[in-house]
C-alpha cells in the first residue's frame, strides 16, 4: 500500500513515516518500504528512527531506498546491456523496417565503409531508448499508441521519425518496455 502525506518539514516527514511504520502490522518477514530523495536522506531517516523516544529505536525490517534505486529495480533486465543492444541490432537488420529507419541506416553505412559503427550505435541508441522510457513515459506512451510525436506533442520531423519506429521494433523484440514494466511493478506496491 502506498501512503502519501503532505508535510512541511523533513522532521515532520520523518516523524509521520516513523509513526506509520510503527503502526503497520507487518509480519516478521515483511519489510516496510520507505522511498527517500537521496542517500543522505536515507541516513538521516534511519538515524531519526534510532533516536526516537517512542518506538523500537531501530530501523530493522525497513527498506529505505532512494528514487533512483527504486526505479532501477523496476528496470526489466531485457532493456539493459547486451540484450538491449542485440534487440536494436535485430530491428536494424529487419528489411521490412528499412524505410522507417532510413535516416539511421544511412548514418550507419555498411560494414565495409564503417566497421564497428553498427554495434556501437546500437549500444548508444539502446541506452537512449531506455532513457526515453524511464524519463519521458508520456512520450513512449504516444509512440506505443502509434503517434510519431515528440515530447512537446507535436509530430516529429521526418528525419527523426526513425526513433519511434526503432522503439516500437525494440519493444516488439523485448515484449514490452520499461514504462509498462514500471507501471506494473508500481501497482504491485
Amino acid at each position: 500500500m502506498i501512503t502519501e502525506r503532505e508535510v512541511t518539514s523533513w522532521g515532520e516527514a520523518c516523524e509521520q513515516a516513523a509513526a506509520l511504520i510503527q503502526s503497520s502490522a507487518a509480519g516478521p518477514l515483511t519489510a516496510d518500504l520507505v522511498v527517500v530523495p537521496s542517500a543522505a536522506h536515507r541516513r538521516a531517516f534511519s538515524q531519526h528512527l534510532a533516536s526516537r523516544a517512542t518506538g523500537p529505536q531501530i530501523s530493522a525490517g525497513i527498506e529505505i531506498v532512494t528514487w533512483p534505486v527504486l526505479i532501477g529495480s523496476f528496470q526489466p533486465e531485457t532493456w539493459q546491456g547486451e540484450a538491449l543492444t542485440l534487440a536494436v541490432l535485430e530491428v536494424l537488420a529487419d528489411p521490412g523496417r528499412s524505410t522507417a529507419l532510413a535516416p539511421l541506416l544511412h548514418h550507419l553505412g555498411t560494414a565495409a565503409t564503417r566497421p564497428g559503427r553498427r554495434y556501437a550505435t546500437a549500444q548508444r541508441v539502446g541506452r537512449l531508448l531506455r532513457r526515453y522510457s524511464v524519463q519521458t513515459p508520456q512520450l513512449v506512451d504516444a509512440w506505443r499508441a502509434g503517434d510519431d510525436n515528440g515530447i512537446d506533442g507535436k509530430p516529429l520531423p521526418s528525419a527523426q521519425r526513425w526513433q519511434p519506429a526503432l522503439w516500437r521494433g525494440v519493444r516488439e523484440q523485448l515484449a514490452g518496455d520499461p514504462a509498462e514494466y514500471f507501471r506494473d511493478r508500481l501497482s504491485e506496491l
